[in-house]
């Protein structure tokens, strides 16, 4: 796929998208509705975001080669085995946009046991760290090189709170699950394969409580990770589900008594606005 097909394949879906999708006063529930107003309607500056997008302008510009080990789909942007950090920073990192929201959803659920798969060099971690303070965050990513380098964000950053394996996800898990009872939390941004989504749902799936959050990024990259979230949505375990578009929840509330799926925008949304980040 080259790029022009690739941003086109995501404007596409984004129409789709736009086209059935609501504000969160359409919401029904109102424990939906609460987190989808603070996820996106809150417009306040928090003391993180800046420093973050410091950090980001730095990787941005920064021309050192390294070596890629991927363990995933790889990239539809970039593929070559040795890429400048910048690249990474530009097409791999979570863009700003979506990192605040990420943010804001862990602002306002205020989690303690935090799952990140996919660290890429840190920046999503850092939104979600910076927002829980208090939280037991671990992150995992395959690559080396690329670790490192979120490794030192992390020490940048003071967030002694995060706990950085460099594993593959199925390795790392094994090991996470046996000393884990209840995860209340898990991102998952890397491995971008349906089969593999659903795997790595699975085998959390027996240590997520009634309030837990699995968010999964990327869930428009491709219609392989359509198919995974359309079935894991469908799955009997799912109460509720929301669709950012730059990532979607899924919910485990038994108290949510019909099974919902929302679609959601921000009140003031802009859609020309909208970028592609096509990793």
């Amino acid at each position: 796929m080259t790029r022009l097909s690739v941003r086109f394949f995501l404007f596409k879906n984004f129409i789709k998208f736009y086209s059935k999708a609501t504000t969160y006063s359409r919401v029904s529930s109102p424990y939906l509705s609460g987190l989808a107003k603070n996820v996106l309607e809150d417009d306040r500056n928090f003391y993180a975001y800046p420093i973050i997008q410091h950090l980001r302008a730095e990787l941005l510009q920064n021309n050192k080669r390294i070596e890629i080990t991927d363990f995933g789909a790889g990239s539809k942007a970039d593929a070559q085995s040795i890429r400048p950090i910048k690249s990474v920073a530009r097409h791999s990192a979570i863009d700003a946009r979506t990192g605040k929201m990420l943010f804001r959803l862990v602002n306002w659920r205020k989690p303690r046991n935090i799952l990140e798969l996919g660290t890429s060099l840190g920046l999503s971690t850092l939104y979600q760290a910076s927002a829980a303070l208090n939280a037991k965050v671990t992150t995992v990513e395959g690559c080396p090189p690329i670790a490192r380098i979120a490794r030192e964000n992390f020490r940048r950053m003071g967030l002694s709170t995060i706990n950085q394996i460099n594993a593959t996800f199925q390795d790392a898990l094994t090991k996470i699950l046996h000393k884990t009872q209840i995860i209340d939390y898990v991102f998952l941004d890397g491995d971008h394969r349906a089969g593999a989504s659903i795997r790595y749902f699975e085998q959390i799936l027996p240590h997520l409580g009634n309030d837990s959050l699995f968010i999964i990024a990327d869930i428009y990259w491709s219609e392989e990770m359509q198919m995974a979230w359309h079935q894991l949505k469908q799955r009997p375990e799912i109460t509720a589900s929301v669709d950012f578009y730059d990532f979607g929840i899924l919910f485990f509330r038994k108290e949510e008594k019909q099974k919902k799926h929302f679609q959601l925008v921000p009140s003031s949304w802009k859609p020309w606005k909208v970028g592609f980040n096509h990793r």
